[in-house]
């Protein structure tokens, strides 16, 4: 079986209010903080939408109840590659990041991932500017993911300045 190849930028971190006014959608997205009783923040729920962001991220979303309001980040994915994509391919990214993080509010995906996948991500901050470094909760989620149905490949890209 071959392995679906996919490419996320990630932009972030924004609060409830950012989202709300946000015009991106149809992609993935997790949400990170801390639940009650926790000590340190971590991500905790990711999804994905065919919508706009801002209408699937809402206060009565159901991870959002399971997260201190005070420690709430939210990252917006956009696939880049495939340049055309379907629905398939954001719920196979989303399954390969439920299945490798195991996230504390995610119920389903935990036990099983569907299809060999090479997993992408590069991240920007909010003006959409390159982040160079990795400094808040995603820090432990490696750049690449590769699963072959039977192993993980994971590691960081660096970053290479113009000479």
């Amino acid at each position: 079986m071959a392995i679906k190849t996919i490419i996320i930028c990630w932009e972030g971190p924004h609060d409830l209010e950012t989202v709300g006014s946000s015009d991106l959608g149809n992609g993935l997205y997790f949400l990170s903080g801390r639940r009650r009783y926790e000590r340190s923040d971590q991500i905790q729920y990711f999804g994905i939408t065919t919508r706009k962001y801002r209408n699937r991220i809402k206060y009565d979303h159901q991870a959002l109840g399971q997260i201190r309001e005070d420690t709430l980040c939210i990252w917006l994915g956009q696939i880049e590659y495939p340049r055309r994509f379907k629905v398939d391919h954001l719920k196979l990214a989303e399954s390969c990041l439920i299945y490798f993080w195991q996230p504390n509010v995610n119920k389903i995906g935990k036990i099983w991932l569907s299809e060999p996948v090479c997993l992408v991500s590069r991240w920007t901050k909010l003006d959409g500017s390159v982040r160079r470094r990795r400094e808040f909760v995603y820090k432990d989620l490696p750049d690449v993911l590769w699963w072959d149905n039977e192993y993980w490949r994971t590691g960081n890209l660096k970053l290479e300045e113009d000479s």
